[in-house]
């Protein structure tokens, strides 16, 4: 909870305001809204990343109505803390409009970004909006290998040197590294020097969405490397799909979380506590026993003694439902 008292009385308000919530949820497990969202403001983007979650989609960015609409629902949903995403989105031509109406709402915000674009002037206006922090995609430390998967020539470099103005700037800095055959050797590598450089460090393998399923399908990586790294990663290794966290697209359909198809509107969602919608309650439960059966990775094919019961919960509703 450092970051909260860095940036002096507003993030100390934001504390006072949600520091119930939050030990409900972490003490109790009261959970009276998501702890955070996923948000989704723009399909614009300057990379070509060759496992992008969005896929080839037109660009656009959201509507101002539907992003306050979909606010004020987090808002009365006890959310904590919201992260912008896309796209890319520092290309979102209102952003700035968008930070000052969560500030408006006290809620702690993120960007989500490839880190290209953060340059001083940038990384000023996000402090001057109240953003908490930028986490960053960093797939490498190799500059041939990121460039490639993330289609940009100097994407690597421009990332790492948006990082550092970033830090020093006054923004929390949090490296994510999405894991595949190219760089699964990497994770120690890219860990250490987030935490030489002061960053947070968080990862996640490659999901069969948009194009990670084609990226997957001709690079798949044996099951015996990701319980190795499952075991070693830092980061968000339990499913927080509903139980912690939910997605919203840019057209305001609500996902479990981003690897996850839409399955309800915001404007559908009709009570107060939007993780109670029956919709999204299926997605706090396992997925049906003869899935984990079926896994690869199950050795012992029994949910409770699993190697990764503990890391899956009981199975991935995003690849169950693309198995299906």
């Amino acid at each position: 909870m450092e970051f909260l008292y860095y940036k002096g009385e507003f993030m100390k308000e934001i504390f006072v305001l949600n520091r119930n919530v939050a030990m409900d949820n972490i003490i109790w497990g009261n959970v009276s809204g998501p702890t955070y969202c996923y948000l989704e403001i723009t399909r614009r983007c300057n990379c070509r990343c060759q496992y992008c979650q969005v896929g080839d989609q037109v660009a656009k960015d959201i509507d101002i109505h539907l992003f306050r609409n979909i606010i004020d629902k987090l808002h009365l949903s006890n959310t904590f803390e919201i992260r912008l995403g896309g796209g890319e989105p520092l290309l979102c031509p209102n952003i700035s409009s968008l930070l000052k109406y969560i500030y408006s709402k006290k809620m702690s915000v993120w960007i989500c970004t490839n880190g290209t674009l953060l340059t001083r002037t940038m990384c000023e206006m996000l402090l001057a909006n109240h953003v908490v922090g930028v986490r960053i995609s960093i797939d490498s430390l190799d500059h041939k290998i990121h460039n490639k998967v993330r289609g940009m020539h100097n994407c690597l470099e421009l990332a790492l040197k948006g990082a550092s103005i970033a830090t020093k700037t006054g923004l929390q800095v949090a490296i994510c590294m999405t894991i595949g055959t190219h760089n699964i050797d990497e994770v120690k590598q890219v860990k250490k020097y987030a935490h030489d450089n002061g960053y947070q460090f968080y990862s996640h393998y490659i999901m069969p969405v948009g194009k990670g399923k084609t990226y997957l399908q001709n690079n798949s990586l044996p099951s015996n490397s990701i319980v190795q790294q499952l075991n070693d990663i830092y980061g968000e290794k339990n499913c927080v799909a509903v139980n912690q966290s939910i997605s919203i697209d840019i057209d305001g359909y609500v996902s479990p979380c981003t690897f996850i198809k839409p399955i309800i509107h915001i404007s559908n969602i009709k009570t107060k506590n939007i993780l109670m919608d029956k919709s999204l309650q299926k997605y706090t439960y396992p997925v049906p026993e003869n899935h984990c059966f079926d896994c690869q990775f199950n050795s012992t094919k029994r949910n409770h003694k699993c190697i990764l019961s503990s890391i899956c919960k009981g199975g991935c509703w995003a690849i169950y439902e693309q198995d299906k």
